[in-house]
């Protein structure tokens, strides 16, 4: 399969109403793969009933390049852009908070209680754990999908993993594969 053809495919999955805030009105039907383009650079991902409002879905963002015989794709799982930023953000609130909190306790004017300065310092311990744990749900809600992605690549663009390895331990494990090569071909490109 050359890249042009693989691109083809991509794009017979680009949603017209691609955007999530369309998709929380009329969700497509469950295994539905979602793909968005620019260039030779794409991102998919699954969209179904049951991710409406799960922001932690994995999406592949990879590019596609010619290869002898066939093509490459390369690409890493990952969160969206936004909500990785959102989250750093939310983390180094906490992460501050929690400074805060410390020297509350260690520098605090007389008119404030230790009982006041102790609860001031486990707040953002709170918020640190629910940051966490919401982290930790979304992406056990949406387990499931890098194997769907993975077979979307696998099948749809018959593609072989260059490195060999059949399953990645970690979701954001650089992904190397190649588009209608003989299984078993190593890639002439090295992993990122």
């Amino acid at each position: 399969m050359t890249s042009t053809d693989c691109i083809a495919v991509i794009d017979r999955y680009a949603h017209s109403n691609y955007g999530l805030f369309k998709l929380s009105f009329k969700p497509p039907p469950q295994g539905t793969i979602i793909a968005k383009r620019k260039g030779m650079k794409f991102q998919i991902f699954s969209q179904d009933p049951r991710h409406i409002r799960n922001s932690f879905i994995p999406f592949f963002v990879g590019t596609v390049s010619d290869l002898n015989n066939g093509c490459q794709i390369q690409g890493r799982f990952q969160l969206h852009p936004f909500v990785k930023r959102f989250m750093t953000c939310w983390f180094c609130f906490v992460a501050l908070s929690i400074l805060m909190g410390i020297l509350t306790i260690t520098f605090r004017p007389a008119d404030i209680s230790i009982t006041e300065a102790w609860f001031c310092a486990l707040i953002p311990f709170v918020m640190l754990a629910f940051g966490v744990a919401l982290v930790r749900f979304g992406s056990w809600f949406s387990r499931e999908d890098t194997i769907e992605l993975e077979r979307f690549l696998e099948v749809e663009l018959k593609s072989t993993r260059a490195d060999g390895n059949p399953n990645p331990n970690k979701a954001n494990v650089p992904t190397s594969l190649n588009a209608g090569a003989p299984v078993g071909t190593q890639s002439e490109t090295a992993l990122f």
